[in-house]
């Protein structure tokens, strides 16, 4: 009776130990560990004619691979961890990015992020006027007035 009790007591515990390895685990074949996103692509505001610059931060088992993605559409050629529009325009604020990691064990999509195109402003009066009031205030002269 002993004996038959010990048996079932290490059947359960074998199985026990077979269902908690199967659910929940990190890894796949060979120990690779899935990409992890540690930092963002955050929202990015520019004047017409700039580029932007996306980024993310990923852990895993290397090699990870990127696609970046406007919308949900693949961007060409779009595949680091960084990503440079071309020059904006107008048409552009509003898109939004995002990033799909890959390796041997997964893949995750992160967050999206916005961009936001501004329009550029006329004439540049407001920067030399922010350049004189500081001149005048600081009592550095600078650049000769006429």
């Amino acid at each position: 009776m002993r004996l038959r009790r010990l048996a079932w007591s290490l059947c359960f515990v074998a199985l026990g130990l077979v269902f908690s390895g199967c659910a929940g685990s990190k890894t796949s074949v060979g120990g690779a560990i899935p990409p992890n996103i540690q930092s963002q692509p955050s929202n990015q505001t520019v004047i017409v004619g700039q580029t932007a610059t996306f980024s993310v931060v990923v852990s895993g088992t290397a090699p990870l691979s990127y696609q970046w993605q406007k919308g949900t559409a693949a961007i060409s050629g779009a595949t680091s961890a960084n990503y440079t529009t071309p020059a904006t325009a107008l048409g552009d604020s509003g898109s939004t990015y995002s990033v799909v990691v890959s390796n041997s064990a997964g893949n995750v999509t992160s967050n999206t992020a916005t961009l936001t195109v501004n329009k550029a402003t006329a004439g540049g009066s407001t920067d030399v006027l922010t350049y004189d009031n500081d001149v005048a205030r600081s009592g550095q002269n600078l650049r000769k007035l006429c």
